[in-house]
């Protein structure tokens, strides 16, 4: 009988081994506004975060979601509201003009990340606009926006913050921002599907950027190394609203990807 070969690839047939950090804001960029993460505590836009359901519909704009770590999501009902030539200025940037794949199947949205001037009350969103705040209830919340986009539109929008999952223990410690340390691929491989050999054994550090070979018996050479870590990802956001963004960073520029998740 001839002996079949096993390769692990991919997720479920390599192992791939991802080290995250929660991501920790504590410098006030500005002095107001921001409160300061440590560790598993509240982080700095706890008090504004939220997923808000916008009732305009004739404002194309679906929903606009501000995570406590600082990202906010903005998906539209159509096509994208705003116009993309500023991105486009920017390489390094966390912009999202795909489709993004979802329960309810394809939307579009755009992402990046926003600050909060508590005394001006505005949003600040990274390469779109600003969001001024027109209704600011005690708890945080708000009602109404007015939302003031790069390519100089201005949009009335009332907005509904949503229920959001239960504030359990689990849950404040997952919703946050995390960034990956460290990414190992292994390979492995069997005669008989009994005893499996490492094959390859690659770990790239995310705080150094170097590249660290534990086993190569596939012969690679350092450039084919540079080539598999050259879509690295780059952070993990999960939001009390049920939403996931998985951000990679591509040859300088940032994708990302959106879902929902529950417990």
């Amino acid at each position: 009988m001839k002996k079949n070969r096993f390769y692990y690839l991919a997720m479920v047939l390599c192992t791939l081994v991802l080290g995250f950090t929660s991501c920790e804001k504590d410098d006030d960029d500005k002095g107001k506004g921001k409160g300061k993460g440590n560790g598993f505590g509240t982080e700095m836009y706890e008090s504004i975060s939220g997923l808000y359901e916008v009732e305009n519909a004739s404002s194309g704009i679906k929903s606009i979601e501000l995570t406590a770590g600082g990202e906010y999501i903005i998906v539209f009902t159509g096509g994208y509201v705003g116009s993309p030539a500023k991105a486009n200025e920017k390489k390094n940037t966390m912009f999202a003009f795909r489709g993004a794949f979802t329960r309810s199947g394809m939307e579009t949205y755009v992402t990046g990340t926003y600050t909060y001037d508590e005394e001006e009350e505005e949003i600040s969103l990274e390469n779109y606009g600003t969001l001024l705040i027109y209704s600011l209830n005690e708890d945080g919340t708000f009602d109404a926006f007015m939302l003031e986009t790069d390519s100089g539109k201005r949009i009335e929008l009332d907005v509904t913050k949503q229920e959001e999952m239960p504030n359990s223990d689990m849950t404040k410690k997952l919703c946050r921002t995390w960034k990956p340390q460290s990414e190992e691929i292994i390979y492995k491989m069997s005669d008989d599907g009994s005893a499996y050999q490492t094959i390859l054994d690659v770990k790239y550090s995310h705080e150094t950027g170097e590249i660290t070979i534990n086993e190569n018996m596939l012969g690679y050479d350092e450039g084919d190394f540079e080539d598999m870590f050259n879509r690295t990802l780059q952070k993990v956001v999960f939001s009390k609203a049920g939403t996931y963004m998985v951000y990679h960073e591509w040859d300088g520029y940032v994708q990302s990807s959106m879902a929902h998740w529950k417990w």
